[in-house]
């Protein structure tokens, strides 16, 4: 299996407060700003959009102070759960549907079926994500690694 790339789950970070055993980090936006077509005429927004505000465990053997800039790293089994709960589930839900809905014609036409069921299983896959979202807020937080004092 191929590697996931080591920029794609890393950043850069600044410590704004430390509160054993978390510190409170401003963490760069990198793609969204990046990719942005309004970027240059973001006056008050562009401060928002730069940073978003994070918390992860310190670890052990790091002395962390306010100021200080920190590598960061995902946990790579969490992002591909991420990745695979964000994109795969809901088209899964959808496939799945659609071919449950494919095989039964009660809407009087075997493709409408397979329509109306492709709907609700995207919905299903939908829901299912909420609540992971929900259930997992925690679990997120820690999901950023603290590597190491730049």
């Amino acid at each position: 299996m191929n590697e996931i790339p080591a920029e794609t789950l890393s950043r850069e970070g600044r410590v704004l407060r430390v509160e054993p055993p978390l510190v409170w980090l401003a963490v760069e936006r990198q793609a969204m700003c990046g990719q942005c077509q309004l970027k240059h005429s973001c006056m008050d927004a562009a401060e928002a959009c730069k940073e978003v505000h994070v918390h992860a465990a310190i670890p052990q053997n790091m002395s962390l102070e306010p100021g200080d800039r920190v590598r960061l790293r995902y946990g790579e089994g969490r992002f591909l759960l991420n990745v695979f709960m964000a994109y795969l589930l809901p088209a899964l839900g959808m496939v799945a549907g659609a071919l449950l809905g494919h095989t039964k014609d009660w809407l009087g036409s075997a493709d409408l079926t397979a329509a109306a069921f492709a709907l609700a299983g995207l919905a299903v896959g939908i829901i299912i994500l909420v609540i992971y979202e929900k259930t997992n807020k925690k679990k997120r937080c820690f999901s950023m690694e603290i590597e190491k004092i730049i």
